[in-house]
């Protein structure tokens, strides 16, 4: 039997998510292009998905992400498959629970582009489309939903909300930038205080350089009091220019080492974003078996 979230976070060992999906679909030879992205696997290629999802539970992941990530109405409108969001969010957990044993999260993305605060759509439409999206989460079966990516405080508040209305443990996880800073301009500290009297199950940082993971550590360290956080960061980073840059994180064993500066540093989860792969979990579960 899988033991629960709140089992996993006070069971005294450190916490192993899975790794990234859409890199993760793209390096096995799935183009992640156009309207839909990742999302488009659940339909077009579910065998190579699920066969993901099952080398990370492999690999020592306790949590798979189901593939949710660009399944809000709007996301679908713009992929001509609005009236699908149901259908294709029980697919994507049902392709998610063949893992194995581990938990099944629903991923709560931005709505807007994952890198773009401008796009975050009005307080309305996040508290209508988030709670949408989760709900359907919760009804397809998921045991928790990981509420990640967010860039602004504000959405990333909304988008606790619908988790919390649930009822559903749940996880929130921000992209932050040099010294701290959501990608809004807003201090990881100060939005902090917001989302934790949303009683979250743990705070995190994802889709985040190397590089900036110490400073995030540092905010979420001093910030969340007794909830648990965690970090699941980038294999490279982007460029001025906005190219994609491999640095040496790309190495499952260059990660894991890092890895293990964030959990001497307090943090109880750890996982990969956008290029880990399955060797990335493996890497991090010898680290944590030691």
């Amino acid at each position: 039997m899988t033991a629960s979230l709140d089992d996993l976070l006070n069971g005294g060992r450190p916490v192993l998510l899975d790794g990234a999906t859409g890199t993760e679909l793209e390096r096995r030879g799935f183009a992640l292009e156009g309207a839909g992205w990742s999302a488009r696997a659940i339909d077009d290629a579910p065998e190579l998905l699920e066969a993901i999802h099952k080398d990370y539970v492999k690999a020592g992941a306790q949590i798979v992400t189901a593939n949710t990530f660009r399944l809000h109405r709007r996301n679908l409108g713009d992929w001509g498959k609005g009236d699908e969001q149901r259908r294709l969010v029980e697919k994507a957990i049902v392709l998610a629970r063949r893992a194995g044993p581990a938990l099944v999260a629903g991923s709560l993305a931005p709505i807007g582009d994952c890198y773009s605060p401008e796009d975050v759509p009005r307080l309305e439409a996040l508290a209508d489309e988030h709670w949408q999206l989760a709900h359907e989460i919760a009804r397809s079966g998921a045991d928790l939903i990981l509420i990640e990516t967010m860039v602004a405080g504000c959405e990333a508040e909304a988008a606790c909300q619908a988790a919390g209305r649930t009822g559903l443990p749940f996880i929130v996880s921000f992209v932050t930038g040099p010294g701290g800073r959501l990608l809004s301009g807003e201090r990881l500290g100060d939005v902090l205080p917001t989302v934790l009297a949303l009683r979250p199950a743990a705070v995190s940082v994802n889709c985040v350089s190397c590089r900036n993971v110490p400073e995030a550590v540092v905010e979420l360290a001093c910030g969340v009091g007794v909830v648990p956080f965690g970090v699941y960061a980038n294999t490279g980073e982007r460029s001025e220019d906005g190219s994609w840059r491999v640095t040496t994180a790309s190495q499952p064993a260059v990660y894991a080492g890092l890895a293990a500066r964030w959990l001497e540093a307090g943090a109880r989860l750890i996982g990969g974003c956008c290029g880990t792969t399955p060797a990335h979990v493996s890497a991090m579960q010898a680290l944590i078996s030691q």
